[in-house]
């Protein structure tokens, strides 16, 4: 029984702009991957402002001949100015094929990449230059907060309650990959291009400690990075490839076992191809899965790019781990001193994983993990020896608190006898209480002891 293969929706080819020899040139600059992305920024601006490619090169090549500088009126730079705050009017919708009524908008960090960064390379690569300065950046606020700041119902999120954040948007994600996924970032810090290239063969997994190790060169800078998935990310991803095994993928109910092997993607979409295998997961599909967790629990400003800032924030407020070490953690060019490069290098990862699990693993674990208490030993055993000094101090004040309150009973004693016999002389009878001997025509004021009736006398004048 064959089952129906569910195919994704066909990419733009683009074919019309394709023919401008100016998006034949940025075209070979740019991976393939990448290209349907960057036409499509592209066909937008080309929509919004009404000119072709052709026009929009030439138009700023002209501009920037100009023989007097007063005379540049920067044409481009301010087209891409106002196509990014279209892009952000939350005003704007349209309809798709079906008659639905969807937005068309994008968020500010989006437009941002779109604006400032795909645009300005489709004239780089033309030999046109276009370059942005800070101070000529937009101003990426809203309502007075960065959009990248994390927000719930209107207000800022703290940096304290970020693990609590983040496990309220895992919670509110209904597929178990989408989840392992967070867990996966958080653990790591690394980009969806980087995650989802992954495969079984690349994530080495210890039995103890129970981490798993990974290592490769960034997409973005081609620098090396050395990263690890926590304790709680393992037991997650056990979970996941369990779940792999068993899913059912057919529409009519036959359940079709996955064939896994060390050359098959650690994160699979819900597509497969012609083969029947699983495609390799999409980074909008993780992005589209936090946008709806996020709006289902009312928060915003919570992405994948953000979870990266998340996990380089945690690790670097880690004490006693040095510069060298979290740049590797996060795939920075970076030069390693010596006394680092036996513990980072490829063949001698385990002392590496040991290192990682004893500092960060805690740290980047959402329900704190499994706690490594090697390094607090010696916190412990100092704790323990004051608890036994601070317990054998509470039992000696609890003696001399018995032998008070006895001595105190015989006080009680004596003194009621001088209290019941105003003829016995109250000095005389403290001087007996001690044991001293009796002296003779000792008035009771010397030894600032006074007797019943002077007692009295002094707290009237008091009063009065």
């Amino acid at each position: 029984m064959t089952r129906e293969v569910v195919k994704r929706k066909p990419k733009k080819k683009f074919e019309e702009l394709r023919k401008s020899k100016y998006v034949k040139k940025w075209m070979e600059a740019t991976k393939e991957a990448q290209q349907c992305k960057k036409l499509s920024t592209l066909t937008r601006f080309i929509e919004f402002t009404g000119k072709d490619a052709d026009k929009l090169i030439l138009e700023h090549y002209n501009d920037m001949k100009q023989d007097n500088p007063l005379e540049i009126r920067n044409i481009a730079k301010k087209q891409i100015h106002k196509f990014y705050y279209r892009l952000i009017d939350e005003t704007k919708f349209r309809l798709n094929p079906k008659g639905i009524k969807i937005r068309d908008y994008v968020s500010m960090d989006t437009a941002f990449q779109y604006c400032y960064s795909v645009l300005p390379s489709f004239y780089r690569e033309n030999n046109v230059g276009l370059r942005f300065q800070r101070t000529e950046y937009p101003a990426k606020t809203e309502n007075g907060l960065k959009e990248e700041t994390w927000e719930q119902d209107d207000k800022m999120i703290t940096q304290k309650h970020y693990k609590e954040t983040l496990k309220t948007i895992r919670d509110a994600m209904p597929m178990l990959r989408d989840r392992f996924i967070l867990h996966a970032t958080v653990s790591t810090g690394l980009s969806g291009v980087d995650l989802f290239k992954l495969k079984i063969k690349d994530v080495k997994v210890l039995d103890e400690p129970k981490i798993a190790y990974i290592s490769g060169m960034r997409q973005k800078t081609n620098v090396p990075y050395q990263v690890f998935f926590n304790s709680e990310t393992c037991s997650l991803m056990k979970i996941y490839m369990a779940e792999r095994k068993e899913k059912i993928v057919d529409p009519e109910g036959l359940k079709l076992r996955e064939e896994i092997t060390k050359e098959s993607w650690l994160f699979i979409s819900n597509y497969w191809d012609e083969n029947d295998k699983p495609k390799q997961v999409a980074s909008d599909a993780f992005r589209t899965a936090m946008r709806k967790a996020s709006k289902k629990v009312k928060m915003k400003g919570i992405t994948p790019k953000s979870l990266r800032d998340y996990y380089a924030t945690a690790i670097k407020k880690v004490k006693n781990i040095p510069f060298e070490i979290t740049e590797r953690m996060l795939g920075h060019k970076c030069e390693i001193p010596q006394r680092y490069s036996t513990m980072l290098r490829a063949n001698n990862w385990q002392e590496f994983a040991q290192y990682f699990y004893e500092n960060f693993d805690s740290v980047l674990c959402l329900e704190n993990g499994v706690r490594m208490m090697g390094k607090h030993t010696e916190e412990i055993r100092k704790l323990q020896a004051d608890l036994v000094v601070r317990d054998a101090t509470i039992n000696t004040l609890v003696n001399d608190m018995e032998s008070l309150k006895g001595t105190m009973e015989e006080m009680k004693k004596y003194f009621s006898i001088i209290i019941q016999d105003e003829s016995i002389d109250s000095a005389k009878a403290f001087e007996v209480f001690r044991g001293r001997k009796v002296k003779e025509n000792i008035k009771p004021k010397e030894f600032g002891i006074f007797t019943e009736k002077e007692t009295i006398s002094k707290k009237n004048l008091r009063k009065k």
